[in-house]
């Protein structure tokens, strides 16, 4: 360990030498490329940043966006649906470390690190090789110092910890503020499909049916709500309504598709990888209920009444925002969540309507 501490501090020494940027005082803001390393494992960050990439274009109206994500989402989502849910244009570009040569040949007007919890080295490292005239990122981190601040033009600190409660979003849209960017209150939500007959159709739903569709699904186990409480929620809705369910699991395991299958007539399964799908489920439902996941921040972007359940992680930061957008938890233990609760907070979000 001591010895890997040597060796990173060396060449942190060697790239302070060879690639310090001075800070600039002032930039003319030209309307030109913006490339963005949003370099988090996590793609419900990014998809939370939908208002983020939506004030970017605002600051740069004529621009185009070039995004670097990690590149694992590439063999899981459907780029076209996600570029669409964060409000990526036609001429905006998604790339990832693969395509290095590519980004670091290219000209910009602005390279942005919007940092979350930790700083990457890889990002950093493209920014200070990007042919750019301004280079914003965190060079504090609530008490954490960024060690790649030098290659920095515009240094901003950020304190998440003064206020624990903030959404994403308002860190975010700190963070432009502070970069000297424009921020407006922009709507966070994708418009309902006008494709909703023909899609009623594809799945064979009659329409007088409400839809409802059930994720529980997290990237962490932690988050997961239990299958007894899901099979009581499932059975109580089955008994009061007439719904038809989309569920959402990647591998549903054999006893509990049996268990599910017995509670309900009519249900469709549906890979949580399967994006493009989703996304037209999304636009057509009455109601989503979702553990914390890539799927609940998909949710957030649609105009769709929404219960988010929250075990360990704050739903104050997390959680979508939206008159239609509720949130439940009682503990950091997710089962401490009813069925009763969710039951009786879906009849009131269905009783209201889109």
């Amino acid at each position: 360990m001591f010895k890997l501490n040597v060796i990173y501090s060396f060449l942190l020494f060697i790239l302070k030498i060879f690639l310090r940027i001075k800070p600039q005082k002032s930039v003319e803001l030209k309307n030109n490329n913006v490339l963005i390393l949003f370099q988090h494992e996590n793609l419900g960050v990014i998809l939370s940043g939908k208002i983020f990439f939506e004030n970017i274009k605002n600051s740069f109206p004529n621009s185009n966006i070039h995004l670097v994500i990690c590149s694992k989402f590439l063999t899981n989502i459907d780029l076209s649906y996600f570029s669409n849910a964060i409000g990526l244009e036609k001429n905006d570009k998604i790339l990832t470390l693969k395509n290095f040569r590519q980004i670091i040949s290219r000209d910009y007007f602005s390279v942005i690190i919007p940092t979350i919890e930790k700083f990457s080295f890889f990002s950093h490292f493209i920014l200070a090789l990007s042919n750019s005239s301004q280079k914003i990122g965190v060079s504090y981190l609530d008490d954490e110092k960024n060690p790649f601040g030098f290659t920095f033009t515009n240094k901003i600190a950020l304190k998440w910890k003064n206020s624990p409660d903030s959404h994403i979003s308002e860190y975010l849209n700190e963070f432009l503020v502070k970069a000297g960017l424009k921020v407006s209150k922009i709507k966070n939500q994708i418009l309902k499909s006008q494709q909703k007959e023909k899609l009623l159709d594809q799945y064979s739903i009659e329409k007088n049916k409400k839809i409802i569709i059930i994720n529980n699904e997290p990237e962490e186990l932690k988050n997961k709500w239990s299958t007894e409480n899901l099979v009581k929620l499932i059975s109580n809705l089955v008994s009061t309504g007439n719904y038809y369910f989309f569920y959402i699991e990647e591998n549903i395991e054999p006893e509990i598709k049996r268990i599910l299958e017995s509670e309900i007539k009519v249900l469709h399964y549906i890979n949580k990888n399967n994006f493009s799908e989703i996304y037209e489920i999304l636009s057509i439902s009455d109601l989503i209920i979702t553990c914390d996941s890539t799927i609940m921040h998909l949710a957030g972007l649609f105009d769709i009444p929404q219960i988010s359940i929250f075990g360990i992680t704050n739903p104050f930061n997390w959680a979508p925002i939206g008159v239609n957008k509720k949130f439940l938890k009682r503990s950091d233990l997710i089962n401490d969540i009813t069925s009763e609760n969710v039951y009786d907070l879906s009849l009131e979000l269905l009783a209201k309507g889109r």
